[in-house]
């Protein structure tokens, strides 16, 4: 696919997709499965 050169790492011009829980632990996320923890979603370095 020779897309290694823009995914797979947090870098400065790099791509990110990233969601953030609010959350004390990730194993909560399970534990409110069909809860929305999620306070903020980027999606190719731009919130959504």
């Amino acid at each position: 696919m020779r897309r290694h050169a823009h995914i797979g790492s947090i870098e400065v011009g790099e791509y990110a997709d990233l969601a953030i829980f609010d959350v004390e632990d990730y194993l909560e996320i399970l534990y409110y499965f069909g809860v929305n923890c999620c306070v903020m979603a980027v999606k190719r370095a731009e919130i959504v």
